[in-house]
Parts: C-alpha cells; structure tokens; sequence
C-alpha cells in the first residue's frame, strides 16, 4: 500500500542545516522526564489518597454526582480540535527562529480565543441540559432534583474554566517548560485534595461546596499557566487574533481531531460490548484488569511529553542526525520504562493481584486478562515515539488510517473471541489488535520518513531489552514456582526481579547505557572534588 501524501502544515523530508539561533534555553529531556514523572506520581497520590475520604464525608451518592462531571469532562475533551498538540508543535517549531517570536505569541493569543469561546459554548450548552439531566437522566435517592440541578450548573462554570487548561499545558510542553507545568500542576492537585476536605470537613459537607472549591482552584491554575505562558512568548508584545494561523493549522488539527476520536472509539468498543456480552461478575474482573494495566501509561507519557517537542524542534530546524539519534534515544528510553513493568505483571499476574487484593479470592482468569492486557498495552507504548516522530512532521493520516483500520477489526474480533473464550478472549483481541496497530504504524513511519533506521529501531531498540527482560523475569518466575514463601516475601522477590529487569533493560540499550554511565562519572567526579576541597580544609 503506497503511503499517503504530506499534510502541507510540514514538510515530511527536511534540509540539514537550521537557518535561525534558538529563542529560549531549552532544558534537558533528563530534567523533563523526571519533572513529569514526578507530576504523574503526585497527582495519582492526591487522587489515591482523597478520594476515600470524599465519600465518607459527602457519601456515597454526593460523590456519584461528581463522577457526572469526570464523565461530561471526557465527553467534551475528546473534542478538543487537536489544539493542544497544535500549539505544542508550533511553538516547539518556532522556539528556534529568531524572527518568528511575534509570531508566537500570536499564534497563542490565536488559539486562546478559539478555546476560551469554545469552553463558553460547552458551559451554555451544559448550562441549558442541566434540568433535563437532574429530572430525567440522574436518578438520585436522597438529593433532591434542584440541589443536582444546581451542582451540574456549576459544573458547567467548572468545564468552562477547566477547558483551557490542556491548551497553556499543550504551549508550555511545547516549549519545554515542563517543570513549570508539573509545579503548577502539583501544587494546585496538593490545593484541591486538601482544600476539599478542610472546605467538607469545617464549612459544608456538600457536594455543591466541594465542586466550587474546585472552581476556585482550577481558576488559579489556569490563571497560573496562562500568565507563565504568556512571559515566555509576549516579550515582542502582546499577541493578536490572526486568521492565517487558523489557516494554517487547520490541516493538523483537523487529522489530529479525528484520529483521536477514532482511537477513542477504538479504547471503548471493547467495554460497550462485554458490558452487554459477559456476565456483570466477569465484566468486573475485566475492568479491574483494565484499570490495573493502564499503569503503564503512567510511565509511558512523562517520556512522550518530554520527547515530542524536542524531535518537533529538530525536525523544524532540519537537524537530520540529531533527529535520529534523539529518537533512538527516546524509544530506547521507552522501552526501559515500560518493558520491565509489563513483562514482570504478565508473569507474576497472579501473584499481584492476590497482593494487591490483601488476598481475596479471585477468579482465575482475572490474572489470564491482566497479563495479556498488559502486554497490548506493551505493544501500543512502544509506538509512542513512532507516532511522536510522525506528527512532528505534520503527519496525521497514518495514524487516522490504522485506528480505522482496528476499529474495523475490533467488533467481529471481540464478538468471536468473547464467545469463545470470555473475558480472556477479549483480552487476547485487544493483545493482537494492539501488535498488528503497533507493527503496521511502525512499518508504515519507517517506510516513508526514516527508510534505514526501521531494522535498528526493532533490533536494538525493542528485541535487545526485550530479550534481557524476559530472560531476567523468567529466571524470577522459575525460581517462585521453586520454593514455598510467604506473602512479604513474594512481594519481596517480585520487587527484586521487577528492580533487575530494570537493570537488564538499560544495560541493554546503548543510548540509555551512555547515559547511565555518563552519570555515574558525574556522581564520581563531584565525589572526589567533594572529597579533595574536604582534605585541603583539613
């Protein structure tokens, strides 16, 4: 099949040469991925940690109203237009041109206008359904239909504000100002947990104070990104509206609109139709296997977005060779982040969740579909940075192309796995729909954008860690099936070859090796001049 042709936002084959000095200081990815791995690993803690808490104060049914709003959060964010990563690329393209910084802060000014009228319309629209919602949709058993009514319209002010959001952080991770994004983020995710419950606990235990405190909060978030944001690109002066840069996106945004839609669809199909083709119990064990191996996307993109704007920023400024090694670098990185995770869970599956559970009894295929849901997960992470090269040339159609290509796959395969086989057939379908996506989209990057990297990216970047990983973990899962222990110690034991098949991974791959290596001589030099400075003062 021939590829499809350039988008005309970027050109697909660049010059080797950058014509333009960069704007800004650009912090290493080193500092990126730990600022977004700390990120990710606050707010999951905020979000553990409070959301027992909430129930037990406002109930049940109060905090049943709030999962309204999560539920209308991801209905209307899925229709973002696909100006965040816009922006991202754009300002990661023009953050090294010199001439082009009036440009930014007009192309932020651009779609900041888009976005905020856009959040306007969703809060009316929200706002005009919200007595149907609370009289006919929402069945309630203590709250009355007024107090509901009253709760979804302040969602709607809390979608409107919320809205924007994603655009700043989108402009922010596009200029590689990601530990600022991950401050903000974590101190307002610290202000929402406990401010909701100091706001529940001494003022009013409703679900109407708990929804205006996060107003109020996600107001000084956006207020906070906006004003960060706006210092890095307004310095040539406040941005204005230009309809060329609407033009000009257009394209980009459209093709990443609806890819992401269709590979919403394609996440979801598998839920809509086991939800109406298993029995409710082993639905459950499928979602709780679901939840539970989405972990993976937790370590999968702090490396994404750290990596994306860089190959964006050497793509534009025609640095072939840098290019390539970065991704190299960046899928190696991957790879070391998500290979040990996934293939230590698919081989102690078992194990985990009995942990996990404080071992309560389980049904055994729970661990059948954990383990091969991980390992499509596996399958798509490794894609990330394959599909991170792709739209950092403006190419979008690939990726819409093979979505529509699983989603035409997913439902018969489904159908037939899940009548044959249960919760794991549908496990098993989402696994090798998630391999053949993976290599045709892998394949298909290669072919057209970098022809003679394809052999290195398979061999080096994914078989050599996978290989090390598999052999470190099954020696771990040999030696469990060999002796009798207790619970602390399988614990123990799983930790260990979890912490080893980090080591074989990184030790497996060069760039992350180099890097490894590169550190630890820092760590020694900084050692010995500590130590010399030390004796002199003696």
């Amino acid at each position: 099949m021939c590829p499809p042709e350039p988008d005309n936002a970027a050109e697909v084959k660049v010059s080797s040469n950058s014509q333009h000095s960069p704007v800004f200081a650009i912090p290493s990815v080193k500092t990126n991925i730990i600022a977004n791995l700390a990120g990710h690993a606050w707010t999951s803690v905020m979000m553990l940690v409070f959301v027992p808490f909430y129930i037990s104060i406002m109930g049940a049914e109060s905090y049943g109203v709030v999962g309204i709003y999560i539920s209308l959060q991801s209905i209307f964010f899925a229709l973002d237009l696909g100006l965040p990563q816009s922006l991202n690329r754009e300002l990661a393209h023009l953050c090294g041109q010199k001439a082009d910084r009036r440009r930014m802060a007009d192309t932020v000014r651009t779609l900041e206008l888009v976005y905020w009228s856009t959040g306007l319309l969703i809060a009316l629209a929200v706002l005009a359904a919200s007595r149907f919602l609370a009289y006919q949709w929402v069945n309630p058993e203590t709250l009355s239909p007024e107090s509901l009514a009253h709760a979804i319209r302040i969602m709607a002010l809390l979608l409107c504000i919320k809205w924007p959001v994603s655009l700043y952080t989108g402009g922010l991770n596009g200029l590689q100002r990601q530990v600022a994004v991950n401050i903000i983020v974590g101190v307002t995710a610290t202000l929402q947990g406990f401010g909701a419950i100091g706001i529940l606990w001494w003022v009013d235990p409703t679900v109407n104070a708990f929804l205006m405190w996060q107003v109020f909060v996600t107001l000084l978030q956006v207020i906070s990104l906006r004003t960060v944001l706006n210092r890095a690109v307004s310095s040539a002066g406040s941005g204005r509206f230009r309809p060329d840069v609407l033009r000009q996106m257009w394209r980009f945004a459209a093709g990443l609109t609806a890819a992401s839609l269709v590979a919403m669809v394609l996440t979801q199909v598998d839920k809509v139709l086991l939800s109406r083709m298993l029995p409710l119990a082993d639905f459950g064990i499928y979602t709780f296997a679901t939840a539970v191996a989405a972990v993976l996307y937790r370590l999968i993109a702090p490396v994404f977005t750290s990596y994306y704007p860089r190959l964006t920023r050497l793509v534009a400024a025609g640095s072939v060779q840098e290019t390539i090694r970065t991704y190299h670098q960046a899928s190696q990185v991957i790879a070391v982040m998500v290979l040990p995770a996934a293939v230590a869970g698919a081989f102690f599956s078992s194990e985990i969740l009995i942990l996990w559970t404080s071992g309560r009894e389980l049904n055994a295929e729970a661990a059948v579909v954990l383990s091969l849901l991980l390992i499509g997960n596996l399958f798509h992470g490794l894609a990330h940075i394959p599909y991170a090269l792709q739209i950092a040339h403006g190419w979008t159609r690939l990726s819409l192309y093979i979505n529509c290509i699983g989603l035409v796959l997913a439902g018969p395969a489904l159908y037939w796995g899940v009548t044959r086989y249960g919760a794991s057939g549908a496990a098993g379908c989402w696994c090798g729909i998630s391999f053949l996506l993976t290599l045709l989209g892998v394949c298909g990057m290669h072919f057209r954008l970098l022809p003679e990297e394809r052999n290195r990216w398979f061999l080096q970047d994914v078989l050599a860690p996978f290989a090390a990983v598999v052999l470190v973990t099954g020696c771990g899962r040999l030696l469990l099936n060999e002796i009798d222990v207790s619970r602390l110690q399988t614990a123990s034991l799983i930790l260990f070859t979890l912490l080893s098949g980090y080591a074989a991974a990184a030790l497996a791959c060069r760039e992350v090796r180099n890097q490894v290596v590169s550190l630890l001589m820092r760590i020694r030099e900084r050692l010995a001049a500590t130590e010399h400075l030390h004796q002199q003062e003696a």
